[in-house]
């Protein structure tokens, strides 16, 4: 059965914002980015086989726009994590963390260091809390492909992060 419109967006509007405001790095483009993603959604929506899920569907047109913006604009611009899409430290009752403040910046600057693919597949895994899975049908990759990419992913990070210490103690 073909979901309508409202129901679909209301389904998974939150969790594609969150994922753009990573991939675009600020909320002004990704508010773009969010808006023709749900354009080109409610355009194509008579045209959904169901082949996938009516969230990884919305989930892949909203890469694929992200994609095309970054290549319009001809740059990648920063990302930023999951927490700078939420309150801040401090914003709570547990009150402001030097250490996880910097941990979280070193993190979101070594992120930035990974090629798109890595990066995407790492934020699915680790923020987006999805099986290998559900990211290769999300990517159209072999599950293989997932766990390789991940891999490679957490390597990288693992080496930025560990160079990045070395250089702060120095």
């Amino acid at each position: 059965m073909l979901p309508d419109f409202e129901t679909l967006m209301n389904s998974c509007a939150d969790d594609i914002y969150a994922y753009l405001v990573v991939r675009m790095g600020n909320r002004f483009d990704a508010d773009d980015v969010f808006q023709s993603t749900f354009f080109k959604v409610r355009h194509f929506l008579p045209s959904f086989r169901g082949d996938a899920s009516p969230k990884t569907w919305v989930m892949r047109i909203a890469m694929n726009e992200a994609s095309s913006f970054h290549r319009r604009k001809g740059r990648e611009l920063p990302l930023l994590t999951p927490e700078d899409a939420l309150p801040q430290p401090g914003s709570d009752a547990t009150g402001y963390d030097p250490v996880r403040a910097e941990t979280i910046q070193d993190v979101t600057t070594g992120m930035r260091q990974l090629q798109g693919d890595l990066r995407d597949v790492l934020y699915f895994y680790y923020y987006g809390d999805m099986p290998y899975e559900k990211i290769a049908e999300l990517i159209g990759k072999p599950v293989g492909t997932v766990k390789s990419r991940l891999f490679r992913a957490k390597e990288e990070l693992k080496a930025f992060l560990e160079a990045h210490r070395d250089h702060r103690t120095e």
